[in-house]
């Protein structure tokens, strides 16, 4: 995934269009990076996951320091979950069944890099690499996968209003540029917790399974923007969800009305003025700073606030 380490030379068009080769990943060892930038994984799994959690911990173990694994309503704890680097927590022990929230339990009590993973997805060798790439490059910001945008100010249905009032950007398929987006799947997400203030208190307890939406509004609310990544398609691969019985989606399709009352009542940000905001601390502050602007980052800027994001 192409990146840069270094904003102040950063592409000013990043955000416009991709000037890079999306299907360009490079493998990248965490070593790579400074021995006290840790990368800590958050999964919280159920029962029914049992066997894609094993091939999903399985695509990240080496690629990361820490996984905390928050397992809502385990009678007992698999045996393939003794290994060095993976922290169990029982919901029973904790906090009660928290949901997919449960994966930002320890997101404000770690160092380094967090990335927020899914228990029924099969990340790639490179995974963590990138996002930690991305994550370096936006700085206070948090990046993903998969994103959506509300193109519309009230929505009948969030479930059925995929595609249509919100524009979503499906994790499996290919996005050749980084843009600002309202939502992140959380399951494919990445920030730095020292500037990213994320906890598990912007999950209320009595509304489970919504950590996207809830993230969504918590970072609407605090200005935090979220960046939806360029990649490759099929750079993630799902796992069980499409025969699950339990599964989130399934659940949505029976009855979105919380998630749709909770959608409704945000005045979303505009993504033209957010995409702006991002691109003007991306490349405008660090260039004024250094002493000048570059006309080619004048036109970036236009670009993005006059045109799409």
């Amino acid at each position: 995934m192409a990146s840069s380490r270094d904003c102040s030379v950063a592409p000013p068009t990043i955000l416009v269009e991709a000037r890079s080769n999306p299907g360009a990943h490079t493998p990248m060892s965490t070593n790579a990076f400074r021995t006290h930038d840790r990368v800590h994984v958050g999964m919280a799994s159920m029962p029914s996951r049992t066997h894609s959690l094993q091939l999903t911990l399985d695509s990240l173990y080496r690629q990361v320091d820490h996984i905390h694994l928050y397992l809502n309503e385990f009678d007992e704890v698999p045996s393939f979950l003794a290994r060095p680097k993976i922290h169990v927590t029982r919901s029973q022990d904790a906090l009660g069944d928290l949901g997919d929230a449960g994966k930002f339990l320890m997101a404000d009590q770690v160092q380094g890099y967090f990335l927020a993973c899914d228990d029924d997805l099969a990340y790639p060798p490179d995974y963590a690499s990138a996002l930690i790439e991305k994550s370096r490059l936006y700085k206070d910001c948090i990046v993903g996968v998969h994103g959506m945008v509300c193109r519309a100010k009230h929505i009948e249905s969030f479930y059925r209003s995929i595609n249509k009032s919100i524009k979503t950007y499906t994790y499996v398929r290919a996005k050749p540029y980084d843009s600002a987006v309202h939502m992140l799947g959380t399951g494919t997400i990445g920030f730095e917790p020292a500037r990213v203030p994320i906890s598990i208190e912007d999950f209320p307890v009595h509304q489970k399974n919504m950590a996207d939406i809830h993230l969504g509004i918590a970072c609407n609310t605090r200005g935090i923007v979220q960046v939806c990544v360029e990649r490759p398609s099929d750079w993630i691969t799902g796992g069980l969800k499409g025969s699950q019985t339990d599964s989130l989606h399934i659940e949505l399709e029976r009855d979105d009305r919380v998630q749709t009352r909770l959608i409704n009542a945000v005045e979303w940000e505009p993504i033209r003025r957010k995409s702006a905001r991002l691109l003007y601390r991306l490349v405008v502050a660090p260039r004024r700073r250094n002493g000048g602007l570059l006309g080619l980052t004048h036109f970036a800027f236009r670009h993005v606030v006059k045109g799409r994001p």
